[in-house]
């Protein structure tokens, strides 16, 4: 769960104001971003435009600890904010803003760049004050009294949801709920410095009913791996005990793969054991999404590589020069009983194939030993302290196959 974003933030914001006729007694300096909007006493309206720029590195699990994004990763948004803010009395004032969000991600070497609106606030908020002193310098203890306000504001579900139809998470920007918060805000400027705080507590409106189904659905609290992160997870130590193979190993920090281990070709640089530290469903989605991107640069180097061509079939090189081996060309190991074992990487994981001779050349026993046959034993283990309802989750996280235990 992304609960902690490594990044920064940076605003520029600029402000117009128009005041009217009539000057509601002293001054407090007013500003803010086109987020949060707070017209001076001097003003009858405020217009105010900012941008923002944050930039992702990793994320904190559940327990706290800070994981970085895999190699190739960079996420970033940019947002542009505007709004608009209007006194309606001495002590009220009310506000609308919004704006445009640019998002540009690379996660894994996989690219997504979208563009659209964010989420709209609108708010109304009371000034507890009729006088407050903005000074260069505080020279009595009237000069350090705060400005309080006394807010509630209501977002409007005017982005790119969940809900919507969007291709992954990173197309998202905003969180397609209404949203109804209480503020205060306390907020003291020593020039040319502005200190505020902000104490708000809200909760989500649910929307009226599923566009798909016609349910009701509850707000959508969760970020991108929210319900992944923690979920089934299959330590490094539990993982190597049980003899775990592909993908499943690999998410549990188990440095294997056939194609290095055992080669039959040389892959070349563009070639990349994938592993992730977590052993949870996160950590499985994010090695199958990595390999994807590592299996697509590889056949695009092979593409433009000069293989060797392939040995005829039955031909055992070198078979005249090897005692007992010699007699009838590539087929000289006839007559001897003979055996062999071939370990190839599949999609799920190590598959090995023995397979025995006769001495007429004729197959006399073959065993295929499916990766699914040492993983399946991971996935109760993985699921002890998993809930019932994340069950498929896990299950479909691991996607073992059924008839390859069999085999």
């Amino acid at each position: 769960m992304r609960i902690g974003l490594s990044g920064m933030v940076l605003a520029m914001p600029a402000a117009l104001l128009l005041s009217p006729q009539r000057v509601f007694a002293g001054s407090c300096c007013g500003g803010g971003t086109a987020g949060a909007l707070l017209i001076p006493k001097s003003a009858k309206w405020l217009f105010a435009a900012s941008g923002d720029f944050e930039k992702y590195n990793g994320y904190f699990d559940r327990g706290g600890k800070y994981l970085s994004d895999p190699p190739n990763s960079d996420l970033r948004q940019y947002r542009l904010n505007g709004g608009v803010a209007v006194r309606l009395a001495s002590r009220w004032q009310a506000a609308l803003a919004s704006g445009y969000v640019f998002n540009s991600n690379k996660y894994s070497g996989l690219v997504s760049n979208t563009n659209a609106p964010a989420d709209s606030v609108a708010s109304l908020t009371y000034e507890t004050f009729d006088n407050i002193r903005c000074v260069w310098r505080v020279r009595k203890w009237q000069d350090a009294i705060p400005a309080v306000y006394l807010a509630s504001q209501l977002t409007l579900p005017t982005g790119v949801s969940p809900y919507d139809n969007v291709q992954s998470s990173f197309d998202i920007t905003g969180r397609g709920f209404y949203r109804l918060e209480g503020k205060a805000i306390v907020e003291k400027t020593i020039y040319p410095f502005t200190l505020a705080l902000t104490v708000l507590y809200g909760t989500h409106f649910a929307r009226p009913v599923n566009r798909d189904y016609g349910l009701y659905v509850e707000p959508y609290r969760k970020r991108l791996g929210d319900r992944f992160t923690g979920t089934a997870r299959l330590s490094t130590e539990q993982a190597s005990q049980l003899g775990t193979l592909g993908y499943v190993a690999r998410a549990s920090g188990l440095d294997v793969d056939a194609r290095r281990d055992h080669p039959q070709l040389e892959l070349g640089p563009a070639f990349t054991v994938v592993t992730e530290p977590g052993g949870d469903v996160l950590a499985r989605y994010r090695v199958r999404m990595r390999e994807c991107a590592v299996s697509a640069a590889v056949i695009r180097d092979l593409l433009t590589r000069e293989l060797p061509e392939p040995s005829p079939a039955w031909t055992l090189p070198g078979a005249d020069q090897v005692p007992g081996l010699a007699g009838t060309g590539p087929l000289g190991w006839l007559g001897r009983p003979r055996s062999g074992v071939g370990l190839v990487e599949g999609w799920r994981g190590t598959i090995c194939h023995r397979v025995e001779l006769d001495d007429a050349g004729r197959l006399a026993r073959v065993r295929v030993v499916d990766p699914s046959f040492v993983n399946w034993p991971a996935l109760p283990v993985a699921l002890a302290d998993t809930i019932v309802p994340d069950f498929p989750l896990a299950n479909k996280s691991f996607n073992q196959s059924y008839a390859g235990n069999d085999l």
